[in-house]
């Protein structure tokens, strides 16, 4: 019997213990499910206040468990996309693929626990800045397949040559970085032109760091936040001195880039939304970016800024460029209405008042358009990750035809690298100029840097297509079978002749500028 008992008190022994351990385990794995849900939680709402470089540590955490889903996957690789860190967004675009490729759909909702068609874009962008170009061109063919409108996914389709032909000039250009008068171990970017008493100086944006109270930490991705510098510059473009451009467009928050007009007598200036001491937030909190204009005196003292009357707290808004005159202006915004992530807009000064921004739909795409300079020739010099190009922004020009302009042209390799290469600006004759970029390399500085350039092989004059379709006069029904001319008006010579598709349409491309007329016959028409 005593021994009986011994057993039993050991059998009610054993069950308690092994009780306590199976309380004890099921209440660690629910602390740490619970840790792990608010770990996410607080993550989640870093990166609603676009604080990424602090959200990323938190989802890459998470992202390193097998339990991972797409959902924390796409937040890791996106905190590092928007901060410019390309081989670690595109390390976790990959895991996100090859996780959940496989229940891709065409969904477009970020927030989707499966793959969706933007995570093939972002992983081919994240791609081609990695020189991965075939695995980047294999993404974008996928995301062909689940947008296939869409006109960035379309351009590659369409050019598969596109880099040897961005790389067939590369004797085109004479690049050097500028000194460390301009470029810091911080972010340096945004060169524009400033005419003071007849001499060309640059202003630029900076995000070094300041001596002054106000100076603080950009959330986004930890850097400083900007101010405007201006330098002076030697015979060979070189930098002379660098100093602060003017105390009073100073605030707690970023201001540059900055541009000018009318012999530099006109400002416009790209800052924070934040004016009188105080701060425009969205409905969703966000601080966006609003353009700010300002006049000299005649005492050479700037007035008080005052808004662009399109500001809005709602979407951003900057990085204009303006004619000499001051009467038209062109600017870089996603506010709505607009074709992509951001768009080129113009507006014109009528009277006293700006008209209402039209989009310069032409020269915008899907993706990301910005930092648009217009030259003394018309020609307009934007930055895009939009088209067919070697990786994050590439530079582009495109020609003023009227009202409207030429297809933007890459401007080619090494102008251009698979790096973000930004904000460029030329002088009068289109033979030398300034530009920014984050590309790799022995003499960099830090984040972006300023560079000089020489266009040693001018462009030649732009290429346009002219399309349309042969129509039966009274039924308005479009022919096949129609031969259609194209026919220079000034030496009436026919460019060329082609015959309508089956559709009833034509396209000729390759047509220098000029003026011409079109000739449609068919049998038994007049």
């Amino acid at each position: 019997k005593v021994i009986e008992k011994k057993k039993v008190k050991k059998i009610v022994m054993k069950n308690f213990i092994n009780k306590t351990l199976i309380i004890v385990v099921l209440s660690l794995i629910g602390f740490a499910a619970s840790a792990q849900t608010m770990k996410q939680r607080v993550a989640d709402r870093l990166y609603d206040e676009l604080s990424f470089f602090k959200a990323v540590e938190m989802y890459e955490d998470l992202a390193k468990k097998s339990s991972a889903n797409a959902y924390i996957l796409r937040r890791t690789a996106e905190c590092y996309r928007l901060m410019g860190d390309a081989k670690n967004s595109a390390k976790w675009y990959g895991k996100l693929i090859e996780k959940e490729g496989a229940t891709a759909s065409s969904d477009s909702d970020n927030n989707s626990n499966s793959v969706v068609p933007e995570d093939y874009y972002n992983y081919a962008q994240m791609l081609k800045m990695i020189e991965n170009y075939s695995k980047a061109d294999n993404m974008m063919a996928k995301f062909k397949t689940l947008s296939a409108d869409n006109s960035i996914a379309a351009a590659h389709s369409s050019s598969p040559n596109y880099l040897k032909e961005i790389k067939a000039m590369p004797e085109r250009y004479s690049i050097a970085i500028m000194n460390k008068k301009v470029n810091t171990e911080h972010s340096d970017f945004g060169p524009n032109y400033l005419t003071v008493d007849g001499q060309t100086k640059i202003t630029f944006a900076s995000a070094k760091k300041n001596m002054a109270m106000l100076n603080k930490d950009f959330q986004w991705d930890g850097s400083h936040f900007l101010d405007v510098y201006k330098s002076s510059l030697g015979g060979d473009g070189e930098s002379t001195g660098v100093e602060r451009f003017d105390r009073g467009i100073k605030s707690k928050y970023h201001e540059g880039p900055i541009s000018f007009s009318n012999n530099g007598d006109k400002m416009y200036l790209t800052r924070s939304n934040y004016l009188h001491k105080k701060k425009g937030l969205d409905s969703v909190r966000h601080n966006n970016l609003k353009l700010y204009l300002s006049e000299k005196d005649s005492n050479g003292e700037w007035s008080d800024l005052t808004e662009f009357p399109y500001n809005s707290d709602e979407y951003s808004l900057g990085h204009a460029t303006v004619t000499e005159d001051g009467k038209t202006m062109f600017f870089s915004s996603d506010m709505p209405g607009g074709k992509g992530i951001t768009d080129i807009w113009k507006s014109t000064l009528e009277g006293n008042s700006w008209s209402k921004p039209v989009n310069v739909a032409e020269v915008n795409t899907e993706g990301r358009e910005m930092f648009p300079f217009l030259g003394k020739t018309g020609i307009l010099y934007i930055s895009s990750d939009g088209h067919a190009g070697l990786g994050g922004l590439d530079l582009y020009r495109s020609t003023a035809a009227g009202e409207t302009f030429s297809k933007p042209e890459n401007m080619g390799f090494p102008l251009n690298t698979n790096h973000d290469d930004f904000a460029m600006i030329v002088n009068g004759d289109e033979t030398e100029g300034y530009f920014s970029s984050n590309r790799d390399g022995d003499e960099t500085f830090g984040d972006d840097d300023i560079y000089r350039m020489k266009i040693n092989e001018p462009f030649g004059p732009p290429l346009f297509i002219v399309r349309g379709c042969a129509l039966d006069a009274k039924s308005n029904e479009k022919l096949a079978g129609t031969t259609v001319k194209l026919i220079d008006t000034k030496t009436n010579k026919v460019f060329e002749s082609i015959v309508t598709t089956e559709a009833g349409c034509y396209e000729f491309k390759d047509v220098p500028e000029g003026c011409y007329k079109i000739e449609g016959t068919k049998p038994e028409y007049s």
